[in-house]
């Protein structure tokens, strides 16, 4: 009876030994596929293209900050000028008068 639950627990652990083994390998080829696909994005990232594509990128972000600024002064100046467009017209309608 002893000797039967021992071959049941030692067939037990023999499953449990194989499922992760299973698992193990399973384990391994991600990794190694994770592996292989950083592996290619630092290749990718060094490329002549990519640097390329990473100083166009910067060039349209440095130009959108430009046009940016650009709009903002030219909103400050409307706004400037509005008090001086209003004199000038009074200015001219006082002086047709």
């Amino acid at each position: 009876m002893q000797q039967n639950t021992q071959l049941m627990e030692q067939e037990k652990l023999k499953s449990r030994i194989e499922q992760f083994r299973l698992e193990k390998n399973t384990l391994e080829g991600q990794i190694s596929a994770l592996t292989s696909q950083l592996e290619r994005l630092e290749i990718e990232k060094r490329s002549p293209h990519r640097l390329h594509v990473k100083k166009t990128n910067t060039a349209s972000t440095s130009l959108v900050d430009l046009v940016q600024a650009v709009q903002v002064v030219a909103t400050q100046t409307c706004r400037r000028s509005l008090p001086l467009i209003h004199l000038c017209l009074w200015y001219g309608h006082s002086q047709q008068s």
